[in-house]
């Protein structure tokens, strides 16, 4: 790939605090200005590899690393450290159709990993796959993303799974042709086919008719809303995936790249199901290990259920409908503590050791709430609204709101996922491309 491109950056002058103006004046002079955030945009060569130009920035000195996450918080605002975005990639690389779905791999077997690297992200967009190679950097001094490999698909893929260690990655996909929803598996092996499709699993009968739409007309509503690996749980979830398909969820086979015996064309019928929602469309889906074998479904009246997969039938051991409008997102940062997002414009955290409401409410920005994602440390969570990109501290008993985008979004972001190797934030846009936020110093 061609080198970076260094680009001008604009320079803004940042208040100092009230408290140390006094005493910073003298040396205030004398330092540089520092730089303000630029988006700047990448560039492709090809549909399968591409370069991207990133902002250069100047260098400053690291706090001293604090210990835990409070300390570390702490330390990170008293240092002066702010969200801009460094990245923006070419959106042309999705052919400038709506990125629909992100999923981040820490490693993928058969590709470079390791010490001294950022991992792997995949996109997906209207019948493309996308294979992004990470920065260990996190954008400083190279390119946040580089595009390593794409694929071209017969599907419009609007969720996305991982299985690593079974060489899989779920799609909750539809034909681009006919509009025939199914879990499309893929292939995570470089030998097999980067993001090739190896077999179909069925959500709805194949032989089923679809009714005939006029021309012009827009497609019928998806019924298939996620996707999610069943692999971690183990005993005779291993080598399973789970999908929502209107209120029910759906166990299927799916143990790796060869699929399980009788693969064919139309699609494999699920193993089991269970209706989760009666009189609503699952409109969110979680997995965890934190406490046992979780399985968390939200949905379009606002209920939210944790279900425990150690039994069978899974059963609910905790249900609440907190939310006025459709669940869009479920965190489980840790065993006690349940995170719940919605189209009302609240993000409710919940102390699942007690049965009343949720301990903390948080108001982001007044809009609807697209979607929430845990980061790394676990000490906060990142929102995308309808306005914008923020984040809220689960540290603070009341659920502070730190503003990422500074100015309302010409169009939402679809999508969000962290690095969890360097603490990124990949977003997902509409018009094509992924926008790569990080902290830095002020």
């Amino acid at each position: 790939p061609s080198p970076a491109v260094p680009r001008p950056v604009v320079a803004a002058v940042r208040p100092a605090a009230a408290a140390a103006a006094a005493a910073a004046a003298a040396a205030a002079a004398a330092r540089p200005v520092a730089a303000a955030p630029a988006q700047v945009a990448s560039t492709s060569t090809s549909t399968s590899t591409s370069t991207s130009t990133s902002t250069s920035r100047p260098t400053l000195a690291a706090a001293p690393a604090p210990s835990g996450p409070r300390a570390a918080q702490r330390a990170s605002v008293a240092a002066g450290l702010v969200w801009d975005s460094c990245l923006v990639t070419d959106a042309a690389d999705h052919n400038q159709d709506t990125v629909l779905a992100l999923q981040y791999c820490p490693a993928l077997e058969g590709l470079p990993g390791g010490d001294g690297h950022g991992g792997w992200l995949i996109s997906s967009s209207r019948r493309m796959l996308n294979l992004w190679e990470c920065s260990a950097g996190g954008g400083r001094g190279t390119p946040s993303l580089m595009l390593l490999h794409s694929t071209e698909t017969d599907f419009v893929a609007t969720h996305l799974a991982a299985e690593p260690g079974s060489r899989v990655l779920f799609a909750a996909s539809a034909d681009h042709r006919t509009g025939v929803e199914c879990v499309a598996v893929h292939s995570l092996d470089p030998e097999a086919g980067m993001l090739s499709l190896r077999y179909k699993l069925a959500v709805a009968n194949p032989n089923m008719q679809r009714p005939t739409l006029p021309p012009g007309a827009p497609p019928p509503p998806r019924m298939l809303s996620k996707v999610a690996s069943l692999n971690a749980f183990g005993g005779g979830l291993r080598g399973t995936c789970g999908a929502a398909y209107q209120g029910t969820v759906m166990v299927f086979d799916a143990p790796g790249i060869f699929g399980p015996p009788g693969a064919n064309g139309s699609g494999l019928p699920p193993k089991g199901s269970w209706k989760a929602h009666e009189n609503a469309a699952i409109t969110a889906l979680g997995t965890s290990l934190q406490g046992g074998a979780r399985l968390i479904t939200g949905s379009r009246d606002g209920a939210v259920v944790i279900w425990d997969m150690r039994v069978r039938p899974p059963g609910n051991s905790w249900r609440s409908r907190g939310h006025q409008q459709s669940v869009t997102g479920l965190q489980l940062p840790n065993e006690n503590t349940l995170i719940t997002s919605s189209l009302d414009g609240k993000v409710h955290i919940w102390d699942l050791r007690s049965t009343g409401g949720p301990r903390s409410i948080a108001t982001p920005d007044g809009s609807a709430v697209l979607g929430i994602k845990t980061s790394p440390a676990g000490d906060s969570i990142a929102v995308h609204t309808q306005r914008g990109l923020l984040t809220v501290d689960l540290l603070d008993s009341s659920a502070s709101v730190v503003p990422i985008t500074t100015a309302p979004l010409t169009r939402p972001y679809v999508d969000i996922v962290w690095n969890t190797s360097t603490s990124e934030i990949y977003a997902a846009t509409a018009t094509g491309s992924v926008t790569v936020y990080r902290q830095s110093y002020a």
